[in-house]
């Protein structure tokens, strides 16, 4: 999916290079929803929702659900990020960003929050990319997919990407 807007062409995936062949089966199935946050001064950021498959998510709910309750609480949320997400920091939290041809890792995430919705296991966490909008069109280019084909990720069907302006976030 390409959405232009000037001057920042984006562009979603999760779609690997050539050269990296696509393996039939893979133990994680999850969804993924981007929402692309915008201010004034360009591209702040990406909003990352992963919706995790049943096996997962009953998996993280009988290690981290302490109390049995199908509610995270904070200190369970704060324990999933620190023992089930962080880590993922050396996979760049499967996220691929191109900007103009360029690669640019994902060295930190922001808002880390885990939720249950229909016995689904929900991470939300934001990318910042501060892309400041200049004369030059840019385009960008996110994805989401690992590879180490642990997971298989996928766009959500009913709306793997969505656009947003706040005045909250600012470009560095």
């Amino acid at each position: 999916m390409i959405i232009l807007i000037r001057p920042i062409t984006i562009s979603t995936t999760n779609t690997r290079t050539k050269e990296t062949p696509l393996l039939p089966l893979s133990i994680l199935n999850t969804f993924c929803i981007f929402t692309f946050v915008f201010n004034e001064y360009g591209l702040v950021g990406v909003h990352v929702k992963w919706i995790f498959d049943e096996m997962f998510s009953a998996s993280i709910l009988m290690d981290f659900d302490l109390n049995h309750n199908n509610v995270l609480e904070t200190s369970e949320v704060e324990s999933i990020e620190n023992n089930a997400f962080t880590n993922l920091k050396n996979y760049n939290y499967f996220m691929h960003v191109d900007l103009n041809g360029h690669n640019i890792d994902v060295t930190s995430v922001t808002s880390f929050n885990a939720e249950i919705s229909n016995y689904r296991i929900i991470y939300n966490f934001f990318v910042p990319l501060n892309i400041p909008v200049d004369s030059v069109l840019n385009t960008v280019k996110v994805g989401c997919y690992d590879n180490t084909y642990f997971c298989s990720v996928s766009n959500s069907e009913t709306l793997p990407v969505d656009l947003v302006y706040s005045s909250l976030h600012q470009c560095s």
